[in-house]
């Protein structure tokens, strides 16, 4: 597989993309010491430049194995597609949408960060209504220590039973609960709305089995040097931009247009 390669779009493109994380972004705060004794065990390179960077995002994507192929039905959060998206992920990662779509938004997201919620859904519906031409990669990001750990676990855990269709689901709930006030739904009420097994469902929140996935997630964006959420990586075939903090949705696209526009 060629190199991947980074690519800074245009210094116009950039500046506007800064000016406006700087104004709509949430950084990571303090609470992320509960966990950084846990994060630091896993071992992924700090990135200190642009060759770093292409390096190591070509290692992810041989790693996990994403490659640009022939086109498939969208995957969608609907009981048509329900089957479909229950099966695990092949690739270990959280995705919505085609796998093997020619864009994939990579995602680093926290479920505590407002500006991560507020723009979920967005995302959710552009894969919709794409054709099978963008996924969505949810990458976990704690960004307030042990109360983000928790949220993610309840998405992995939904995974656990019912793959992708159940991670999004839950992942959903939690963030639309953001604009009522907050999640506070009880363990057995969220099993029960989203027709998980109850016992097994509570057995994987309390047994901290999913932490390792959770934890790697969050090592891989402070290894690519992101300390705001949400932050993404725009990718097509073997070209990437790296985004840092909320990007409006109108900018992602124009990156997009721009990375097929790249030799």
């Amino acid at each position: 597989m060629k190199k991947i390669t980074f690519t800074h779009v245009s210094v116009v493109a950039l500046a506007s993309l800064t000016a406006f994380t700087g104004m709509k972004t949430y950084f990571l705060n303090a609470d992320m010491n509960e966990i950084q004794i846990a994060v630091d065990s896993i071992e992924i390179p700090k990135i200190a430049n642009d060759d770093d960077l292409a390096n190591f995002f070509s290692t992810y994507i041989a790693a996990t194995g994403y490659k640009p192929t022939t086109l498939k039905t969208p995957e969608q959060i609907s009981e048509s597609n329900k089957s479909t998206l229950e099966q695990p992920s092949p690739t270990n990662d959280r995705v919505y949408g085609n796998i093997n779509a020619p864009f994939l938004l990579i995602h680093y997201s926290d479920f505590e960060c407002p500006y991560c919620g507020q723009g979920f859904p967005e995302l959710l519906d552009f894969v919709d209504s794409s054709g099978g031409n963008v996924a969505l990669v949810f990458k976990h990001t704690l960004g307030h220590g042990q109360r983000s750990l928790y949220l993610s676990t309840l998405t992995e855990c939904a995974y656990e039973q019912k793959g992708n269709y159940g991670f999004f689901e839950v992942a959903k709930f939690i963030f639309d609960s953001q604009r009522s006030g907050g999640f506070s739904t009880p363990i057995a009420q969220l099993a029960s709305s989203y027709s998980l097994d109850e016992t097994a469902f509570q057995s994987c929140v309390n047994s901290n089995s999913s932490n390792a996935k959770i934890l790697f997630d969050t090592q891989e964006a402070i290894g690519l040097n992101f300390d705001r959420t949400p932050s993404t990586i725009v990718s097509y075939q073997e070209k990437a931009v790296p985004l840092q903090g909320a990007v409006p949705l109108n900018e992602i696209k124009a990156v997009m247009g721009q990375l097929t526009q790249v030799n």
